[in-house]
C-alpha cells in the first residue's frame, strides 16, 4: 500500500486543530477503498532556529519535555481511499521551544497485513518565540565584570516573521551551588549538592517594530561567577535564555559557593575549524610555577600527551593538526599549581576540556557519473564512473525506480556526514588530586562524556522494510 498524509500548513501551530488528509492507494495505482486506518503522532522537544536570526537562541534552557504520544486517526477509509484527520492535540506549555510532530500511519489491509508510513513536521506550541544572542564572549569564554554586556532579543512567530510591540520580561539569576547532608539506606551520611538560581536582577523591555530590542547586564567584579539571563513572553508564554560566565580576572578570582567552577579550568582555541596540516593555539589562564598536562583525546584513545610549564597570567600551547584527528578531539588539560601556592584561593587541580573539529579534505569524495540522458529498452548503453579529482574509491553503482523511493520517502544519505560525524569523548579520566593533604582539591568524582549527541535523534518508529536490490 502506498500512504500519503498531507496537512494544510508546513508548520502546525497548538491554536488550530490538525487538519490533514489521508489518502491511501494500492501499488498499481486504484485507490485502497474502505481499510481500516489509523494515525498515531508522536510529540519531542527540538531545537529551534529560524534562518534570518543566526547565532540567536530560541530555547529555554530550564524547561523539559516529555515525549507525547496520541492517536489522531483511528478509522475506515471511503470509497476513494481517503480520509479526512481533524484532531486537537492536548499539548502542555511545558515546551521549550518548537516541537516535531512525527506521524506513523499504518494502513490494513482485509486479511490482517499492513503498510506503514513515517511523516513528521514541525509544530509550534506558541503563537510567538523569544530568541536571545549572546556578543562575542571575551578571553576564555567569559564576559568581564565592571563593564556593560550588550543583549539582543528578537520576537517572531512560528514562521520566523517578526512580531512587533511585545512587553518582556528579563531575569538575571546568579548560579550557585547549595549543599546538605543526606543520609543514604545504609545510614552513611554524604555531602549533597545542586545548582540554585538566586535572583540578581530583573526589568521589562520592549520590542520595536521590526521585532527587535537590546538590553546591557553589569555585573559587579565582586559579583562575578556564572549567570542565567532569561528573557519571558509573558502573552505567549515563551522564553528563551542561556549561562554566560563574568569575570574580570578569573585566575585571581573568589571561588565563591559554586564548587562547580572553582575547580573547572576555562580556556579557548584560536579557532573552532580546523584542516589537517593546520596548528592550533590553545590558551588558557594561569599562574607561574605550575604545569599543565594537555591531552589530545578522542573516541577511543589518548593521541598525545605533553607536560607544559605555565607563564603568569596566560599560556600558550600550539597542537598540530594531523589526519588522525578527523573528524574531531578534544583537548583536555588538567593544570596543577604548586602545593604551597597562595596566589589565588582555586584548587590545586583544575581542569577543563574543549572540542576541536578537524576537517580532512582527502577524506572527502566527489564521484561523477556520466552517462546518456534517455535510455531505450533492451538497448545496451555504459556508464563512466570517476572521480573528481581522480581519488581511488569504492563505489556501488544502482538503478533505483524513482516511485520506490517516493513509496518509502527514501532519502539518499549523505555517507560523508555519516561516517565523519562528531565523535563522543571516550576517555574517562581520574587523579588522586582530592587526597591531597593541605591542598583544596575540589572534585573530579564525576566522568564526562562529551559530545556525540548531535546524532541523537527521538525514538521513532522504523519504516517499511526497503525494497531488496535485484
Amino acid at each position: 500500500l502506498k500512504i500519503k498524509i498531507d496537512f494544510d500548513k508546513e508548520i502546525l501551530a497548538a491554536d488550530e486543530p490538525l487538519n490533514g488528509k489521508l489518502q491511501v492507494n494500492w501499488l498499481h495505482g486504484a485507490p485502497a477503498k474502505n481499510i481500516k486506518a489509523e494515525v498515531q503522532a508522536k510529540f519531542t522537544s527540538t531545537s529551534t532556529a529560524f534562518k534570518n536570526y543566526p547565532g540567536f537562541v530560541f530555547n529555554d534552557p530550564i524547561k523539559t519535555f516529555s515525549p507525547v504520544e496520541l492517536t489522531v486517526f483511528d478509522g475506515q477509509l471511503d470509497g476513494d481511499g481517503k480520509a479526512t484527520i481533524i484532531k486537537k492535540p492536548d499539548i502542555d506549555k511545558n515546551a521549550p521551544g518548537m516541537l516535531k510532530a512525527v506521524f506513523l500511519t499504518r494502513a490494513f489491509e482485509n486479511g490482517g497485513d499492513f503498510s506503514m508510513d513515517v511523516f513528521t513536521r514541525d509544530y509550534a506550541p506558541y503563537k510567538t518565540f523569544v530568541g536571545l544572542k549572546m556578543p562575542k564572549p571575551r578571553a576564555y569564554g567569559s564576559y568581564y565584570t565592571d563593564e556593560e554586556v550588550p543583549f539582543e532579543v528578537v520576537t517572531v512567530n512560528a514562521q520566523g516573521q517578526p512580531v512587533r510591540q511585545r512587553e518582556l520580561e528579563v531575569k538575571v539569576y546568579k548560579v550557585e551551588w547549595r549543599w546538605w547532608w543526606n543520609s543514604s539506606y545504609d545510614d552513611l551520611a554524604s555531602y549533597v549538592g545542586s545548582q540554585y538560581h538566586r535572583p540578581f536582577k530583573s526589568f521589562t523591555i520592549s520590542t520595536s517594530a521590526t521585532g527587535k530590542a537590546s538590553f546591557k547586564v553589569n555585573v559587579p567584579d565582586n559579583e562575578g561567577g556564572r549567570y542565567l539571563i532569561r528573557v519571558f513572553d509573558p502573552e505567549s508564554g515563551h522564553a528563551t535564555g542561556s549561562t554566560a560566565y563574568f569575570y574580570k580576572n578569573w585566575w585571581r578570582s573568589p571561588t565563591g559557593s559554586d564548587p562547580q567552577a572553582a575547580k573547572m579550568l576555562i580556556f579557548s582555541s584560536d579557532k573552532k575549524d580546523y584542516k589537517v596540516g593546520e596548528k592550533a593555539v590553545i590558551t588558557f589562564p594561569s599562574g607561574a610555577e605550575g604545569r599543565a598536562l594537555v591531552s589530545i583525546e578522542n573516541g577511543t584513545e589518548v593521541l598525545s600527551q605533553q607536560w607544559v610549564k605555565t607563564q603568569k597570567g596566560e599560556t600558550s600551547v600550539t597542537i598540530p593538526i594531523t589526519g588522525d584527528m578527523a573528524p574531531n578531539v578534544f583537548a583536555n588539560i588538567s593544570l596543577l599549581q604548586p602545593h604551597a601556592s597562595t596566589a589565588n584561593d582555586l584548587p590545586i587541580r583544575l581542569y577543563g576540556i574543549i572540542p576541536l573539529m578537524v576537517n580532512d579534505p582527502n577524506t572527502i569524495l566527489t564521484p561523477q557519473i556520466n552517462m546518456p540522458k534517455t535510455l531505450k529498452p533492451e538497448e545496451k548503453y555504459t556508464v563512466k564512473v570517476s572521480e573528481k579529482d581522480g581519488k581511488p574509491m569504492t563505489y556501488t553503482l544502482a538503478v533505483v525506480d524513482e516511485g520506490l523511493l517516493d513509496l518509502t520517502r527514501f532519502k539518499t544519505p549523505d555517507i560523508w556526514n555519516s561516517f565523519y560525524a562528531k565523535e563522543a569523548l571516550g576517555v574517562k579520566t581520574w587523579d588522586i588530586f582530592d587526597y591531597v593533604i593541605g591542598a583544596y582539591g575540589g572534585s573530579i568524582e564525576q566522568v564526562f562524556g562529551i559530545g556525540g549527541d548531535e546524532d541523537a535523534t527521538p525514538s521513532q518508529p522504523k519504516k517499511a522494510n526497503r525494497f531488496k536490490p535485484v
